[in-house]
């Protein structure tokens, strides 16, 4: 299974190794908003989790199948690499989490992995000096007990969050969530387990917080299926619990004012047209639920933050249709929508929030995966991506990178931050220039052709990209020369792109097209505007449009006469008849060639109601039917 392991891995490096070379190793993008100050990038590991030390250090946690190890490397500010350390133990390991102790001390947990597929099987804790050599560690294996989260309070002791298999008051197994914390020599000084319904229900954590005054140690999670938030003291007692079987799942927590909580999560409400919600649920510090609050421009929510005013900030998901966008919002303390603002960089795949960041002016972070797709080759191509959204919600930028972002943020000095990429272990430094990002540049040089591909015709456009911030190039047309009344027609795969073909258009008919760019802030102004004229139908290759304006007359109580308009490109007309007010068993009565417009139907019953319908035909086939036209005949 090993050598499995390392083959695998040795395609990935291939791939890296292919892919670095055809693409920078910094971003192109405009340097309007941000710098990149530098790069590490190594392709030997998985990238897993990332913090920062009160000196702006950056420090990151991967892992690697080959050999099933770990790796922690330490970075300046300015990118020397100051140390790099693994963690090799009999067992095979993968990275979950990492935290900075106030001594600049790093502490990191591990899952211990079993199985071709590497599922859980136990949790490692260890801490390092700032130098990196291990101070301690503690290793708790157990078959599918699964370390989830890391968290150090203002003492330095480590608490960390995960499940466990246990036996349960009813002596049955089940898997719990745990909760551990250390001091900061890495004596044990409690465990506290949560089993909701004695083993009936899977009790698992997702997110771990420690709250500002470091009095409360929060837990957000699923019961079953569903919601789980727990509250601990320092001593590790429950302070109480919450398992609201009419919320989903909690992702994240964080504390307000006075140690309110908010619960990051959803609803489900199947009556309503827009059934999946996102929601926060909050708490006070008793564990009283203050209110359950659902929003529908969101499917669920991950990520949950408090602001220096009390405001609340989360951001999830919204799937309008097969994939997902992220969605982030900004509420006031009771939960009142102040903004929503969604990133959808691509149409081809799904877009996920991973980390959600507030710096010291309350402008929001956003990273995860999404687009830009490419414009061409793999369009469900990901990238990892970066968003900033002023305190009111205003867009100020994003950036995307193949290999960089995605996977976690750390927020640093003088403007700073540092990201790690969503798959290998790429971190990269940033410094912004307290400027917004522009609008894309407008196309330019649209121009329009015909082409017959060999079963149809299309128009095939071409223009210039002139922007490196685009999501892709939306394609607006009207029919006419001179025409003004422009709809949306379609749009380019991803970023850029210079061209587009349109395959839904009608021979004989005028075309005029007009392109702009759309991204992140906005879209650009419009390109010039191009006339393409298809040629008209060929008869003999196309079935001609149906008559038009169909009248029925009665003349006398046996017979009727009919007019109508032909559509020009016919042999002739076909005339069907049934009789009664409400037939439908209709039936050829007559076939007139060439151009004819009338026709008199003789013979008919008196005071008898007939209805008429018309199809044009050439050698390619029929028309659509007309319009029915009827008519009743006198009675005498």
């Amino acid at each position: 299974m090993r050598t499995l392991f390392c083959l695998k891995h040795i395609l990935h490096l291939l791939v890296a190794i292919t892919l670095l070379s055809l693409v920078p190793s910094v971003n192109a993008q405009p340097t309007q908003f941000l710098t990149e100050d530098w790069r590490d990038s190594d392709f030997n590991f998985s990238a897993r989790m990332m913090a920062s030390d009160a000196a702006d250090n950056i420090y990151v946690l991967g892992d690697t199948v080959v050999g099933d190890f770990i790796v922690i490397k330490k970075f300046s500010a300015t990118g020397v690499l100051l140390w790099q350390t693994s963690y090799n133990p009999a067992e095979r390991l993968r990275g979950v989490w990492i935290a900075i102790d106030r001594n600049n001390n790093p502490a990191i947990l591990a899952a211990i992995v079993t199985g071709s597929s590497a599922d859980p099987a136990g949790w490692l804790t260890l801490k390092y000096d700032t130098n990196g050599t291990l101070l301690w560690s503690n290793s708790l294996p157990g078959p599918f007990s699964d370390p989830r989260r890391l968290a150090i309070d203002g003492s330095n002791n480590v608490f960390v969050a995960g499940r466990m298999w246990l036996n349960n008051s009813t002596a049955n197994i089940s898997l719990d969530s745990v909760l551990i914390k250390y001091s900061p020599n890495g004596a044990t000084l409690w465990r506290a387990s949560f089993d909701n319904g004695n083993g009936t229900a899977v009790d698992e954590p997702y997110s771990l917080v420690i709250s500002p005054d470091n009095s409360r140690i929060g837990v957000a999670g699923k019961s079953g299926n569903l919601f789980m938030a727990l509250m601990y003291d320092t001593n590790g007692n429950l302070l109480w619990s919450n398992t609201n079987t009419n919320l989903d799942p909690s992702n994240d927590l964080a504390f307000g004012p006075g140690n309110v909580t908010y619960f990051a999560t959803g609803v489900y409400l199947p009556f309503d047209p827009n059934p999946y919600r996102m929601a926060i649920a909050k708490f006070d510090s008793a564990g009283r639920q203050l209110w359950i609050k659902n929003y529908s421009v969101g499917d669920r929510t991950y990520r949950v933050k408090t602001d220096s005013q009390g405001n609340v900030v989360a951001t999830g998901i919204d799937a309008p249709g097969y994939y997902s966008d992220w969605m982030t919002i900004k509420t006031d303390a009771n939960g009142n929508l102040l903004w929503s603002q969604r990133y959808d960089g691509g149409r081809n795949n799904s877009e996920v929030p991973n980390m959600l960041l507030l710096d010291a002016s309350d402008a929001v972070y956003v990273t995860g995966t999404g687009g830009p797709n490419p414009s061409t080759g793999t369009v469900s191509y990901l990238k990892g991506v970066i968003a900033k959204y002023s305190a009111a919600g205003t867009p100020q930028w994003a950036l995307w990178d193949i290999y960089a972002n995605g996977k976690a943020l750390t927020l640093g000095s003088e403007n700073t931050l540092a990201s790690l990429g969503f798959g290998y272990l790429v971190t990269a430094h940033y410094t912004q220039t307290g400027l917004p990002d522009l609008t894309p540049a407008a196309p330019t040089n649209l121009d329009g052709a015909v082409w017959f591909t060999g079963s149809s015709y299309v128009v095939n456009l071409t223009f210039a990209d002139n922007a490196s911030n685009e999501f892709w190039i939306d394609v607006e047309r009207c029919i006419g020369f001179d025409c003004t009344n422009f709809s949306k027609v379609g749009q380019t795969r991803g970023e850029n792109s210079t061209g587009f073909r349109d395959t839904d258009v009608a021979r004989g008919t005028t075309y005029t097209y007009r392109v702009r760019a759309v991204g992140f802030m906005g879209s650009s102004a419009y390109s010039n505007s191009v006339a393409v004229t298809l040629p008209p139908a060929d008869p003999s290759t196309t079935p001609p449009l149906a008559p038009s304006n169909l009248v029925a007359t009665a003349f006398s109580k046996s017979q009727i006469s009919l007019s109508w308009i032909n559509s020009g490109s016919q042999d002739g007309v076909k005339i069907e008849r049934c009789a009664g007010s409400g037939c439908t068993n209709f039936s050829e009565i007559a076939v007139l060639t060439g151009s004819a417009t009338f026709y008199t139907n003789a013979g008919l019953a008196a005071g008898t109601t007939y209805r008429y319908r018309l199809r044009a035909y050439n050698s390619a086939g029929n028309s659509p039917y007309s319009t029915i036209a009827a008519a009743k005949t006198s009675r005498r």
